[in-house]
């Protein structure tokens, strides 16, 4: 049955591009959690821009709920397009995908028609490569995810990636919950607390116990010493307030979108590297400072821009 799916799906597919005379990009496999899938579909969005292309980001499945104009097209497109939004279908197509790019990244059946393990993706020459394959292309299925390129790559459609995200509204309450209730002080600081997958993942490089998050909170404290600070505290585990007490602060765990983008309208934002702060350092444009073992007194430009 998975065959006959796939065939009807790649037929129609081909046709498409063939009579819409774009060059096709898919993002065809769901790499990580939320933060990852953003950060990924920012690629799409501009290279859908800078060459013209449409993209397709079944990499955001089940996440699109969140947002209005991905929330409302079955294909996930970029440049947008309204369409009947029917789950079942789109789950479909998007097992269907998941299964083509696999068989092309193994083989190359037709000429221009191309899928890329974007993790074999290393240097900056690589990440050349991959742009140029994908101008030649007439389809590209993608699969996988790219590390070490910086948001301020995105700066010319960083817009567009704003309007394309654009939160649905039945969130707005959960978002403005801890601004309203931290808007007496004068600064507040997003505190994302990244615990999870990372007490193991790279040997807990980025792992920090929670009273050393506590510790870095107190240096943010006394570096906005003039001012009164609140703290939103956002984590993926529950944690033991007690640790929190000296400081003002709200703290919520789980609920990644919400927290995603409270993080988002903070002042500043203080976190271990990881692509969840990322995505809130760089969609509100918040200043961000990165956080590791070495707790110390803050310099003046700890906090950076992307």
């Amino acid at each position: 049955m998975n065959i006959i799916t796939d065939c009807l799906v790649f037929f129609v597919l081909f046709i498409w591009q063939r009579i819409s005379q774009k060059k096709f990009i898919i993002l065809c496999d769901k790499y990580g959690n939320i933060g990852n899938q953003l950060y990924m579909s920012c690629f799409l969005i501009k290279w859908a821009e800078e060459f013209n292309l449409l993209a397709f980001n079944f990499g955001l499945i089940h996440n699109q709920k969140y947002y209005t104009k991905p929330g409302n097209d079955i294909f996930l497109r970029y440049p947008y397009r309204k369409s009947v939004n029917c789950t079942k279908v789109q789950e479909i197509l998007a097992s269907s995908l998941n299964r083509i790019s696999l068989r092309f990244l193994k083989s190359k059946f037709l000429k221009n028609i191309n899928s890329l393990n974007l993790l074999q993706n290393k240097t900056d020459k690589d990440f050349h490569e991959l742009e140029t394959s994908i101008q030649k292309n007439d389809i590209t299925f993608l699969r996988g995810f790219i590390h070490n390129q910086p948001y301020s790559i995105f700066r010319n459609v960083f817009s567009k990636i704003k309007e394309y995200f654009e939160v649905s509204s039945r969130y707005t309450s959960d978002i403005n919950e801890p601004l309203e209730s931290l808007k007496e002080y004068d600064i507040l600081v997003g505190v994302a607390i990244r615990h999870g997958d990372y007490k193991t993942w790279q040997n807990g490089k980025y792992y920090l116990s929670t009273e050393t998050y506590h510790q870095w909170m107190e240096k943010v404290e006394n570096f906005f010493a003039s001012k009164k600070v609140g703290f939103f505290i956002a984590s993926d585990e529950e944690q033991d307030l007690s640790i929190f007490e000296k400081h003002n602060f709200f703290f919520r765990s789980g609920h990644p979108l919400a927290n995603l983008y409270t993080l988002a309208e903070c002042n500043f934002l203080v976190s271990v590297p990881s692509s969840f702060a990322g995505w809130a350092h760089f969609i509100g444009d918040t200043p961000i400072f990165n956080l590791n073992t070495n707790v110390r007194k803050l310099s003046s430009n700890a906090f950076k821009n992307w």
